[in-house]
């Protein structure tokens, strides 16, 4: 059985570990996973439809055997051939129940590492959600930080134009006081 897992999961490009990283050559999908499910579980009804097939011809030839009479009667005789039958159905029962066994294992080792898929993805959405929330509170430390910033230049500025104001009148002012009303200038 063993044989037959790892024979189907190379057929369908499953690895048997799992990858620690959600980049690396995992498929995305959940619904892409099922599908491989879907196929990996058709592929072993493939490979059990053999059995049934033997069950019926085993059925029909143990149906279809002839019993000759014996010409001395004997009391073991007929606990033989039921005996027989017993064992017989008693194989095919046991041999059906072990296939239905593992068809169960399967179906719940696939329900499994479904359930763990989705654990780990729940997981690492809380994470990156973690990281985003992060982002978002150290993107408005910065607009806060550059709105004080631009203020403190803002007032900057006004503090400049108003010494350059004040300069530039008191500048005037002087300028006025030293030329003459005549209009006459001194060259030197």
């Amino acid at each position: 059985m063993k044989q037959d897992l790892a024979m189907l999961q190379k057929q369908h490009g499953v690895s048997a570990g799992r990858s620690t990283s959600i980049d690396t050559h995992t498929q995305t999908s959940i619904d892409a996973m099922l599908a491989s499910i879907d196929g990996m579980l058709a592929s072993i009804d493939a490979h059990l439809a053999p059995f049934e097939d033997r069950k019926q011809s085993f059925t029909y030839r143990h149906d279809g055997v002839y019993y000759p009479l014996q010409p001395s009667p004997s009391i073991d005789g007929d606990h033989t051939t039921r005996r027989s039958e017993l064992v017989t159905k008693k194989s095919l029962q046991d041999k059906l129940d072990e296939i239905t066994f593992s068809q169960d294992l399967l179906k719940e080792d696939v329900y499994q590492e479904l359930k763990d898929i989705s654990e780990t993805t729940h997981a690492r959405l809380g994470m990156q959600q973690r990281n985003i929330g992060n982002l978002q509170h150290r993107m408005h430390a910065t607009e806060v930080t550059r709105e004080r910033l631009k203020n403190q230049w803002t007032r900057g500025d006004e503090a400049i134009r108003s010494f350059t104001g004040a300069w530039y009148q008191m500048s005037r002012d002087e300028v006025d006081t030293y030329i003459q009303p005549s209009g006459h200038f001194d060259h030197y």
